[in-house]
C-alpha cells in the first residue's frame, strides 16, 4: 500500500468535503486514510490554518 502523504491527503480531503463529507469519520473513509490518520491530521490543519477548511462546532469541516 502506497502512503499516503500530506500533500494527497489535501486535496483528498478538499475533494472529500465538496462532495459533502463534512464530519470527521466521512472525510477519513472517503479519501481512505485509515491507516495514515496521523497525516490526516496533519493536513487537515494545515488546511485549516491556510484558510481553506474551518470546523463548525456539531457540523463539522466546511470549505472556506
Amino acid at each position: 500500500m502506497n502512503k499516503l502523504t500530506v500533500g494527497i491527503l489535501k486535496k483528498r480531503i478538499v475533494k472529500a468535503i465538496k462532495s459533502g463529507n463534512n464530519k470527521s469519520h466521512s472525510i477519513i473513509e472517503a479519501c481512505d486514510a485509515e491507516l495514515w490518520y496521523s497525516n490526516f491530521c496533519k493536513a487537515i490543519a494545515e488546511l485549516q490554518v491556510e484558510g481553506k477548511v474551518i470546523y463548525k462546532s456539531g457540523l463539522g469541516y466546511y470549505l472556506n
